[in-house]
């Protein structure tokens, strides 16, 4: 039984720890912990800490100390709902799941000052399902959360109750002229970088490889340096492609077509930049990390792999170094005030539909009848109609002139 009464978790204070000491217990670094604070006492919150240790942590599915926090905040969010209701979670129902999920769907969110998106609130929704599974297979719970899920064993089926959230097919690729500037901006290409420039090409190059390959944001930063090192580019055939395998959503091993010159690039950052910062810190060989791009001099994370949300980060400031942003209206959900947010026009996710659009007139000038298969192929799309459906109607968003064959051409480079 739980060591925390129904009394002590209505009253008392939900509160998360990450643990930091090294080698004095069997958690691990980063790892969030569950504790109540009474106004006699601070008990630890057994049971959602178990599950963060065992299913979370523990497990190895989820590697980041960052998604760890964000799982421990839904649980947490969760619990202070639960606290509002006068519910304790051990009585909790599927109805009060969808309540939760009714009042997140209408609430400002405090970071942003928007509603909450559809895909947020789901994946908390997720979290507390899946903490409830745990939970019922540990004899803490017996009620219905699960139970109305499609199928018998509702651990593999459909949640009926998640949100439903329309599918977004618009896109937004970056005109010549902007993505010439937000290249620019970025920094030098790797191979023409000058003496005395401070830019960082490893910036250039993962914009490059969402431009000018089509990867997603979490499939650069899943690159590694022993996809490249066997690689040997022809100086001769810049605009050649050679075959990089990479890890797409799920797990799936695909094979992408990369030019030479942008392999050259990587090789060049990797013998350069890459290798003077890992110098810098003085790693010792074997404990060096084999991620592609690497946290820079000055970083709280220096030589330690880039994560996916700095490298949007360093797409978004970039957007707004060129002059590419918006105003947005938001809510202060204290004072309920209306304020304005500059936010970047773009995302990094927007690279990836520019290679769409860039690629198709590439192609059909080329005289490829078919564009869309190479697209389709290069994307991971499983049909060709998801192709076409979500890249139709923006091709005409570029200006051709005859003869341009290449992608760089098109784009003045």
């Amino acid at each position: 039984m739980s060591n925390v009464s129904m009394l002590d978790f209505l009253e008392g204070e939900i509160v998360l720890c990450a643990h930091h000491e090294p080698g004095v217990s069997s958690l691990t670094v980063g790892q969030p912990s569950f504790f109540i604070r009474t106004s006699s006492q601070s008990l630890v919150f057994e049971e959602p800490s178990l599950y963060l240790h065992e299913r979370i942590v523990a497990r190895g599915i989820r590697t980041s100390p960052h998604t760890w926090a964000a799982v421990a905040q839904a649980l947490k969010t969760w619990f202070q709902y639960l606290q509002i209701l006068k519910r304790d979670w051990r009585l909790a129902s599927s109805q009060d799941r969808i309540d939760y999920r009714d009042a997140y769907m209408v609430a400002i969110s405090p970071k942003t000052g928007g509603k909450y998106h559809a895909s947020t609130v789901k994946s908390r929704m997720s979290v507390i399902r899946d903490f409830y599974i745990y939970a019922r297979d540990a004899e803490w719970y017996d009620g219905d959360i699960g139970s109305n899920l499609c199928g018998s064993d509702f651990r593999h089926y459909r949640d009926v109750d998640l949100p439903k959230a329309r599918p977004n097919l618009a896109i937004h690729p970056l005109t010549r002229q902007d993505l010439r500037a937000l290249l620019q901006y970025a920094g030098p290409r790797a191979t023409q970088k000058m003496a005395g420039d401070q830019r960082l090409s490893r910036n250039r190059i993962i914009f490059d490889l969402g431009w000018a390959v089509g990867l997603r944001v979490g499939e650069i930063a899943a690159l590694t340096i022993l996809q490249f090192l066997a690689l040997a580019p022809d100086p001769l055939a810049p605009s050649a492609d050679q075959q990089l395998s990479i890890v797409r959503k799920g797990g799936k091993t695909c094979a992408v077509a990369i030019p030479n010159w942008l392999v050259s690039d990587i090789l060049a950052y990797i013998e350069g930049e890459r290798a003077a910062v890992l110098q810098v810190t003085d790693i010792p060989f074997r404990n060096q990390p084999i991620r592609l791009f690497l946290s820079q001099y000055g970083s709280s994370r220096q030589s330690k792999p880039i994560s996916i949300s700095r490298m949007q980060g360093i797409f978004e400031e970039a957007c707004l170094g060129i002059g590419r942003l918006k105003i947005v209206d938001c809510i202060d959900p204290e004072g309920a005030n209306n304020f304005f947010r500059k936010r970047a026009r773009h995302s990094i996710h927007d690279l990836r539909h520019t290679y769409a659009v860039l690629t198709y007139h590439a192609e059909r000038m080329s005289g490829n009848p078919e564009p869309w298969k190479k697209i389709q192929a290069q994307l991971g799309h499983k049909h060709l109609q998801t192709t076409i459906d979500i890249y139709l109607a923006h091709v005409e968003v570029f200006n051709m002139q005859p003869g341009l064959y290449d992608v760089r051409k098109i784009i003045g480079l």
